[in-house]
C-alpha cells in the first residue's frame, strides 16, 4: 500500500490547483455546495478542497530534526522541513510584510537567514504549498462507513484525501503533464 498508494496512505499531499480560470466567480456563486462534484475535481482551491500549507517537502525531515540537523544544517533543513523544524508561521504561509519579505527574498535572504526568514516570510521563500489532504481526524473512518458517497459535498471538502479526490486531482495532473 505504501509503494502503490503514498498519497491515500498519508506519506505525500500532492499539490493541486484549479483547473478553470472561472473557479473563484463559481465558487463566490454558491456552486461549491450546488455542483459539489464537479467543483471538488475542477476547482479544489476555490472551494477550500486545497489549502495552503507550510509542510516538510522530505520523507526523512522527522529523522533529521531528532538527529539535530535543524541547528547543524538550517539552510536546507528550514528550507526542506520547515514543519519539523518549527519554522513556519503562526500565520502559515503568510509573508509578516509582503514587501519587505518580496525585497529580502529577491536579495537572497531566504537563502542567507534562513531561519528568521522561514518563520517571517514562508510564502516569498516557497515554504507553502496548496496540499490536498484531510481536513478532520476521523475521515477514514467516515469513508470507510460510506459517507464519501452518502455525503459527496461534505466529504469531498472535508475528507478529500479519505473519498480519493486527492488522487483524482494528482492523477488528472500527471495526466495534463504527460500530453504537454
Amino acid at each position: 500500500m505504501l509503494s502503490l498508494c503514498p498519497t491515500s496512505c498519508g506519506l505525500c499531499h500532492p499539490e493541486c490547483k484549479d483547473t478553470d480560470e472561472r473557479c473563484a466567480g463559481f465558487a463566490h456563486l454558491g456552486e461549491c455546495d450546488k455542483n459539489a462534484e464537479w467543483m471538488a475535481r475542477t476547482c479544489p482551491v476555490a472551494c477550500g478542497i486545497c489549502k495552503e500549507q507550510c509542510k516538510d517537502t522530505q520523507e526523512e525531515c522527522a529523522r533529521w530534526m531528532a538527529a539535530g540537523e535543524c541547528s547543524i544544517n538550517p539552510d536546507f533543513m528550514h528550507r526542506n522541513c520547515p514543519e519539523s523544524c518549527s519554522v513556519c508561521s503562526k500565520l502559515a504561509c503568510t509573508d509578516f510584510n509582503a514587501t519587505q519579505c518580496h525585497t529580502w527574498q529577491l536579495n537572497g535572504e531566504c537563502e542567507h537567514n534562513a531561519p528568521f526568514m522561514m518563520a517571517n516570510c514562508s510564502a516569498s521563500c516557497g515554504l507553502c504549498k496548496t496540499l490536498c489532504q484531510d481536513h478532520e481526524e476521523a475521515c477514514a473512518n467516515w469513508a470507510q462507513a460510506g459517507e464519501c458517497e452518502a455525503n459527496a459535498a461534505i466529504m469531498m471538502r472535508t475528507c478529500p484525501s479519505s473519498c480519493g479526490l486527492c488522487h483524482e486531482l494528482e492523477q488528472a495532473t500527471i495526466h495534463s503533464k504527460d500530453e504537454l
